[in-house]
């Protein structure tokens, strides 16, 4: 931010976090749903009352 750029770039925390410390993931395991918005959440919601 201190250099002009855009604080709001979703998906580029990681690009540019490893230039300047270690990085490490983790693989989750089975089903994964990406609920970032209310919308995503509720479609999630329903498929696990399914089961």
């Amino acid at each position: 931010i201190a250099e002009g750029n855009n604080p709001d770039q979703p998906g580029r925390l990681i690009q540019w976090l490893y230039p300047r410390t270690p990085v490490y993931t983790w693989r989750v395991p089975g089903l994964w749903y990406d609920i970032g918005s209310k919308e995503t959440l509720e479609q999630a919601n329903q498929i696990f009352a399914k089961k």
